[in-house]
């Protein structure tokens, strides 16, 4: 199913995605603004994380010279797309010498409506053994409701919510591409419980 902008198609996807990181974007520069970042910084946080993401996802295709087929072939690698947003987070986030916490939080925070757009245009289409991964990580905003909340646990159970819903969709199965062997569900459950885990050792030891 796409959506016809004069002779253009739109995949449901494709647009969720772009609406998605505009959200993002709103909600990350605001949230970053508070937890003491400058509008620069935000900035650039965000753009590193997007580039991250989009460059990673195409990763596996540049392994079998794909990386240059045209927009509407392209196929996306969702365990590398979080690899490369995490991997450049980092880097930026080390290089401005930023919290952790307060830089995860932030990130995680920005990223909800963009999975839940996600998540919605994948069942539109047919793909509901996909709603997990994108909307189990939406329970993790009851922690903002915590007073005793430490900066960085929200963005640490944001990623292993993505990990626990990546692994019950593999379970269930349905159709899944293979990551250099893995099946992608398994392939984003470990990186996002490695993310987790990082974030989390990080928190406890500020």
């Amino acid at each position: 199913m796409n959506v016809s902008i004069g002779s253009f198609a739109v995949q449901p996807v494709g647009l969720s995605v772009g609406l998605g990181v505009l959200a993002s974007f709103y909600l990350f520069r605001t949230r970053a603004v508070r937890e003491g970042l400058s509008p620069q910084a935000s900035a650039v946080l965000h753009l590193g994380a997007t580039l991250g993401a989009v460059l990673g996802s195409r990763l596996p295709a540049a392994s079998e010279g794909k990386l240059f087929d045209p927009p509407s072939e392209w196929i996306l690698s969702p365990t590398f797309a979080l690899l490369g947003a995490l991997l450049a987070i980092e880097y930026l986030r080390m290089r401005m010498r930023l919290d952790r916490g307060a830089v995860f939080d932030s990130l995680a925070l920005a990223a909800m409506p963009l999975l839940a757009l996600v998540g919605l245009a994948l069942a539109l289409e047919g793909h509901t053994y996909e709603l997990l991964p994108c909307l189990l990580p939406l329970t993790s905003m009851a922690l903002f409701a915590l007073p005793f909340r430490k900066p960085g646990l929200f963005g640490a159970d944001a990623l292993f919510t993505l990990a626990v819903g990546s692994i019950a969709r593999g379970v269930l199965g349905g159709p899944a591409a293979e990551v250099f062997g893995v099946a992608e569900p398994y392939a984003l459950a470990g990186v996002a419980l490695v993310g987790a885990a990082v974030v989390a050792v990080g928190v406890f030891r500020s």
